[in-house]
C-alpha cells in the first residue's frame, strides 16, 4: 500500500481552488493550504494501514468566497469516500485582518 491521498486531493480540488501543500507565499486569492499528520502501520511486509489527520485552510479576501469554496472542497473531500473512509471533524471560518481562513479538519483512513 502506498499513500495516495496527497495527489487525489489535489487532483479533486483542482476545478476548485489552486491548492498548495503546507504553505503558500501568494497575493492572490482564492487559494487553499492543506497539511497532513500521516501515521503508516507496517510489518516486515512494508505498510498495511494509512491513517492522517487533515487540516486545510481555504484563504479569501471575503467572507462568502471563503465559504462558497470551503462548501465545494467539502463535497469534493467526502467524495474520495470509494477509496477513504472519511470523518468529517470541524469546520471554523476565523478572520485576521480583512483575511478569512476557512479551516476543515479530517481524519482520514485509507482502505486501499
Amino acid at each position: 500500500m502506498t499513500d495516495s491521498l496527497g495527489q487525489d486531493l489535489v487532483t479533486a480540488l483542482a476545478s476548485i481552488v489552486v491548492t498548495y501543500l503546507a504553505e503558500a507565499e501568494v497575493n492572490e486569492y482564492p487559494y487553499c493550504v492543506y497539511d497532513r499528520v500521516i501515521r503508516e502501520k507496517r510489518t516486515k511486509d512494508g505498510v498495511y494501514d494509512i491513517q492522517s489527520e487533515l487540516q486545510l485552510d481555504i484563504v479569501a479576501d471575503d467572507y462568502d468566497t471563503a465559504k462558497t469554496k470551503a462548501d465545494a472542497v467539502r463535497a469534493a473531500v467526502e467524495g474520495l469516500g470509494s477509496k477513504y473512509r472519511i470523518v468529517f471533524m470541524s469546520a471554523e471560518p476565523i478572520c485576521t485582518e480583512g483575511v478569512w481562513d476557512y479551516r476543515i479538519d479530517y481524519n482520514i483512513h485509507q482502505i486501499s
